[in-house]
Parts: structure tokens; sequence; C-alpha cells
């Protein structure tokens, strides 16, 4: 999506300041060539991918203040208005994060307008760059060379500035090793007025539980079957974005696979929503244990409930044999062709 305007704003912390003694926030209209356009253009085109975290504008009057300054410049993609997203950061940024570089990056392709909101840590060291009618290029290349992995961002795409641009996805790359978090709440629910969507590991579990519900209330065995195979692919997709809505046109589930799924998720919403996979998140919850053993047999059971399924005897500890045995009655038999 090509880049249409970009801004940047120099924002001194001042929360906790009276407004009229908040440091004056300069900025500058950003041409769209150059050394640091190219950096820009590149973080602002891997966005969909390094953004992982879902984020909605919070609202009971389908109203938000934070929303209304990221359309207005989105609309109006001017200096003024791109000022006015860097005085709500400064309204929230105290000492911890401290002096930050706000970026602001709109494109447009194919009838939708993609917004990216980023921010970068300043170095307090040389703002003797700094001018009074703006903001010297040299210094904003010196101070984004120095810290351009180190960043948050935020984008919002949409084909409607009116009734769209309410959900978004951010990453933060200056949470500090080691921190639960993985959002500055300053960032997300201060900056951008906004709560997260669903995170990796509460996605996962959901999915898993969904599949769990689903693969024991079916009566169908071909139905459960189905299930079961994707259960187990599903670890697979560690890190790659899903949904239960994807997962089944992409194993090719029956309908009424689908429908056994639908009918153990608590919303249509939650069906269709998207997350990033986390396979631990996953398999804590829904995961398979297997033996096979030398003569070709497979014996598959879920995890912790194999103990329970089969019971097994060890008739020759030095040559390693065993016997498995299990009890119940036949669901389902069939044949698949194996290769020789």
């Amino acid at each position: 999506m090509p880049i249409t305007h970009l801004h940047s704003y120099l924002v001194h912390p001042g929360k906790g300041v009276d407004e009229s003694l908040r440091p004056e926030i300069r900025g500058t209209t950003l041409q769209l060539t150059g050394k640091l356009f190219s950096m820009l253009e590149r973080i602002y085109a891997r966005s969909n991918e390094d953004c992982k975290t879902g984020i909605s504008f919070t609202s009971d009057t389908k109203s938000n203040e934070a929303r209304d300054l990221v359309v207005g410049y989105a609309t109006r993609p001017r200096s003024d208005t791109g000022q006015k997203l860097a005085k709500r950061l400064q309204q929230f940024t105290d000492g911890t994060p401290g002096m930050g570089l706000l970026f602001l990056v709109r494109g447009e392709d194919k009838g939708k307008t993609k917004t990216l909101i980023s921010r970068f840590p300043a170095d307090v060291g040389i703002l003797a760059e700094e001018k009074k009618s703006g903001l010297n290029i040299e210094y904003l290349e010196k101070v984004f060379m120095k810290n351009s992995n180190k960043y948050k961002a935020a984008y919002y795409e949409d084909a409607s500035l009116k009734t769209g641009y309410w959900k978004g996805m951010v990453v933060d790359h200056q949470i500090q090793y080691g921190v639960v978090r993985t959002i500055s709440d300053y960032w997300v629910k201060d900056f951008l007025a906004s709560d997260c969507l669903t995170t990796p590991a509460l996605g996962s579990s959901r999915l898993a539980k969904m599949f769990d519900k689903a693969i024991k209330g079916a009566t169908d065995i071909a139905v459960k079957d189905q299930l079961t195979s994707a259960a187990k692919l599903i670890p697979n997709l560690d890190g790659k974005k899903v949904s239960a809505d994807l997962l089944t046109k992409q194993f090719g589930l029956s309908a009424d696979a689908i429908e056994g799924l639908k009918k153990e998720a608590t919303s249509e919403a939650i069906f269709d929503e998207e997350f990033i996979l986390d396979r631990d998140a996953f398999s804590e919850i829904l995961s398979y244990e297997s033996v096979e053993l030398n003569t070709g047999a497979i014996l598959t059971a879920p995890t912790g409930q194999f103990d329970q399924v089969f019971s097994e005897e060890v008739i020759d500890q030095k040559k390693g044999l065993r016997v498995y045995r299990a009890e119940g009655v036949v669901a389902d038999q069939r044949f698949r062709k194996v290769k020789p």
C-alpha cells in the first residue's frame, strides 16, 4: 500500500504536568524519499505481520476521542491534525518511557486507507538539534537509526473512515525482556483508549476447548475422526494467524464437523475471531499422546488420559516387550491406503 503522507513529532513527557506548562510539540512533514523514508516504509510494509495483537477502541456510545483523532488524521493528513495525536500522546507519557519520536504514516490502495502510528525513543543528549520551527531531518535520522528496532506501533486499515477504524493491530518492541505484559498500558489503554482483543494464549485456549467439546460431543464417528485429525495438526501452526473459521476451510471439514464446532463457540464472533496460535496454550488444553509399536500398531489417546484408555503390562523388561489392552465397543473400523 503506497505511502501518501508522513509526519513526525518530538513528544516530551507531559503526564501530571499542567497543560500550560507542557513542553511545546515540534514536528515536521517528511518527504517521501531518502534514507529515513526507506526505513519507515519497510516498517509500514511489514506492520501487517509485525503487529500481532488486536485492539479495539473502547466505547459505550460509538464515540471515542482517540479514534476521532486517528480518523481525523487519516481523513486530512496534515501537520496540524497529526499534532493533535502527538499532544494526546504527551498527555499520557511520563518519565518512564521518556521523550519519544512519533511518526504518523498514511497510505492508500485499492479503496482502503491505512494509518500507522509509531513511537521511537528519543535521545536527550542531542536535543540541541531541535529547532523552534520544527525538527531537523539530521536529528530525526540520528535518533531513528539508533533506535530503529525499539518501537511501538499501531495500524488501522479500512475502506470506510466513517464506520471503520474501530479495530487495529499493535506491537511493542520497547517492553523489557522478562516483563509479563506484551503491550504497554499507556500506549493502548491510555493513548489509544483501547482494549486488547484476543491474545494468542486466550485465543488458543478457547480454540482448544472448542475442539475438545466438539470431539466429545460428536456422535458420528466420521465427524469425530475429522475433528480429532484437525486437532492433532493445529499445534503445527504455532505463530500463524488462525481462527476456527479459517481452520475449517484449511482442513476441509465437513458441514457436520463445522456445525459441531460452531455449537461449542460462545458466539459467531468467537468462531470468526483471528489470533496468533500459541502451541503451548493449545496443547495445555488439548493434545494427544501416541505410542507406536514395532509391529506397526499406533495407540493414541488424549494426553493425560492414555493410562485410562490403555492398560500396560511389561512381559519382558530386557526385550522391552509390552502388552497394551483396551476395552470398549467398536465404534468405527476402516482401511487406509499406505505407501509400500
